[in-house]
């Protein structure tokens, strides 16, 4: 049991580092600038790099998406067309013939990507589309009713949210567009990017202003301001190259030791002590691909669990609180 608890304790320790963003070092965030000029930013540092110029093809890329099932990093104009863009130099080229007027916005899930985009360009509302990139089929869902545009699109899980020229943060009805939700004025500026990590996106989002980024929740709408300044010129469009070996178990130990969350004994048969930074919130159990298995609210500093009903494997321990988010792991044998 010692060799067991000397491994995870040098394993905590190699892991630790003050890490803002919560997501691996390995996944890239991609952006595109007023100017067509496309940036990255690795997962760590707030510096973005420089690529290069996407005005090859002569057209205003207003969005992007990662397909990153093919690695294709994928961008849409304003005039309608899907474009496939060359990670390494921002070299553009057509994806696909046919265009569709006034798309604004881009995201990719499960083999589609979907937009927003208009039957002709003198149409008052935007209307939802996919477009199946291996079989070619489009399907349109319908309009959003009461909005113009969208600034962007992302998923956070199976939920597709949106955000609105007039600053506003939508949840989507994907099978009626029409009957979205508006969860109201998000009281940022500007905000023509969205992106979620699917292992870090409980009520969490992360949205452009001008050309600086945020995180907000989608429950209260509370932003936190990340970094600011990426490029000169405004932010058109993000998205992010998901590193496939991510998943929550490589975020556990993104604080720093002060905050972290101490389980005796772990591993763990039955009953777990926890002892936690702060005393109050919600703390979660989460499988190493992100799924929530026990939620117990918190009241104190200290915790006793039973966790014999448990899955022998490993777990994430989840604490939501007032300052925000810490992280810890537990083994259940």
């Amino acid at each position: 049991m010692r060799s067991i608890k000397l491994i995870f304790n040098i394993f905590i320790i190699s892991y630790i580092c003050c890490f803002q963003l919560n997501v691996h070092a390995q996944d890239t965030f991609y952006f595109i600038d007023s100017e067509g000029d496309l940036y990255s930013k690795d997962g760590i540092h707030c510096d973005a790099t420089f690529i290069g110029p996407t005005d090859n093809v002569l057209v205003t890329i207003v969005d992007l998406a990662f397909d990153f099932d093919a690695d294709i990093l994928y961008g849409v104009s304003l005039s309608g067309h899907l474009l496939e863009i060359n990670i390494e130099t921002g070299f553009t080229s057509y994806a696909v013939p046919w265009y569709i007027p006034s798309i604004s916005s881009l995201e990719y899930k499960d083999g589609k990507l979907y937009f927003d985009g208009k039957e002709d360009a003198t149409d008052t509302h935007s209307l939802l589309h996919s477009y199946d990139t291996s079989t070619g089929d489009i399907v349109v869902y319908g309009a959003f009713s009461g909005h113009t545009g969208a600034g962007d699109l992302a998923f956070c899980g199976d939920d597709l949210y949106f955000t609105t020229l007039t600053n506003h943060l939508v949840k989507v009805n994907i099978d009626n567009p029409s009957e979205s939700i508006d969860l109201g004025n998000t009281g940022l500026l500007q905000q023509w990017g969205l992106m979620a990590f699917e292992f870090d996106c409980t009520f969490q989002l992360y949205i452009t202003s001008n050309n600086d980024l945020y995180r907000i929740n989608t429950e209260t709408l509370d932003t936190e301001l990340i970094c600011t300044d990426f490029t000169e010129f405004l932010i058109y469009g993000m998205t992010a190259r998901r590193d496939v070996s991510s998943t929550i178990e490589d975020l556990a130990f993104s604080h720093s030791m002060n905050q972290e969350i101490i389980t005796m004994p772990n591993p763990v048969f039955d009953y777990a002590k926890l002892k936690l930074p702060f005393s109050n919130g919600k703390l979660e159990f989460l499988t190493i691909n992100g799924q929530s298995v026990l939620t117990e609210s918190v009241f104190d500093y200290q915790l006793t669990l039973d966790l014999s009903a448990l899955p022998s494997g490993t777990y994430i321990i989840r604490q939501t609180h007032d300052a925000g988010v810490t992280l810890g792991k537990l083994i259940k044998l």
